[in-house]
């Protein structure tokens, strides 16, 4: 295993690491941000029976950015593409819960937490946290002398 140290300064930790990337100091948040962005939208690898049963990515978002509710309980709603309707987070009858997408209930449009959190974090790249973080921009999966 190859192991690389993220820090902003030559720790114990770094520098017993295969590679030392010298983080500029309070710039982790845009770091994880571009991580995030890579991760959803390059690798793909997330752990989607996680997101839909014990998240709230489910959960419908309105224009306003609250949860849409069910009128009667006040229940936070997801959809169900099975059954092609809106229903309460905890209702029995779920069969699947959409991650993606944009549904229309009673005239309000909405979109799972999911599909918010994918749009909104395409703004975050690698090219941007690299300007802010100064670690220099490498293509995961590639070695320095192959970039």
């Amino acid at each position: 295993m190859k192991i690389i140290a993220i820090d902003p300064v030559l720790s114990v930790t770094a520098a017993k690491a295969n590679e030392w990337l010298p983080i500029k100091p309070g710039t982790d948040c845009a770091f994880i941000l571009a991580m995030i962005n890579i991760i959803i939208h390059e690798l793909k690898v997330y752990d989607v029976p996680f997101l839909k049963e014990m998240t709230n990515s489910p959960y419908l978002v309105g224009p306003d950015g609250y949860w849409l509710r069910d009128k009667v309980t006040a229940k936070a709603q997801v959809w169900d593409p099975i059954d092609q309707r809106a229903k309460t987070y905890d209702d029995a009858d779920i069969k699947d819960f959409a991650l993606e997408g944009v549904f229309e209930i009673e005239g309000v449009k909405g979109q799972p937490a999911f599909q918010m959190l994918q749009e909104h974090i395409k703004q975050y790249t690698p090219e941007w946290a690299a300007a802010i973080t100064e670690i220099a921009l490498i293509k995961y999966g590639a070695s320095p002398e192959n970039s």
